[in-house]
């Protein structure tokens, strides 16, 4: 080693005359680590914990309730009400999604990309809750709690998620 660094120390002129490939320089910048590598890894992390923390909250609460109301499904007085609530909170979702994909496309950050699988795990959560839990709640008030409960808290993480994202990219394009 202390061989080649001598005979470059010696023929420095030599190696200054090669010209480098054209676009080196923005080749080898862009593998350098960025400013912000620190931030991203910090943000990495807090869209992990928060990914763990969505999927732990969906999966417990959805089988406490699909084991504590096992009942058949009666007509509803309450039918109506809860069909409204569900679609209302299918366009809530709807839009915060939305939202988070056009982030997405102009972002090609890796936290980004796993806020959006996590965006992904609450949308299954919901489908999973629509085909096992929602036909056996009983039709009444604790039925309809039960319903509220979930889509706001499903509502309220991707809005998290999305509140992340905003703040990532923004703090990025500063």
């Amino acid at each position: 080693m202390d061989k080649l660094k001598s005979f470059i120390d010696n023929n420095r002129d030599a190696f200054d005359d090669v010209p480098l490939p054209e676009g080196h320089w923005e080749r080898f910048e862009k593998k350098l680590p960025g400013k912000n590598s620190n931030r991203i890894k910090r943000y990495s992390l807090i869209g992990l914990v928060a990914v763990a923390s969505v999927v732990l909250f969906l999966t417990l609460p959805a089988e406490w309730v699909e084991d504590k109301f096992q009942m058949t499904a009666d007509v509803c007085e309450n039918q109506q009400e809860m069909e409204e609530l569900k679609m209302y909170y299918e366009m809530q979702i709807y839009n915060v999604v939305s939202r988070m994909e056009n982030i997405k496309e102009d972002s090609d950050s890796p936290l980004v990309a796993g806020l959006m699988e996590a965006s992904q795990q609450v949308l299954s959560g919901n489908n999973r809750f629509e085909k096992t839990v929602l036909p056996g709640l009983p039709c009444s008030d604790d039925g309809l709690f039960v319903v509220n409960q979930h889509y706001s808290t499903s509502l309220q993480s991707l809005r998290r998620m999305l509140d992340q994202m905003e703040q990532y990219t923004s703090n990025n394009n500063n």
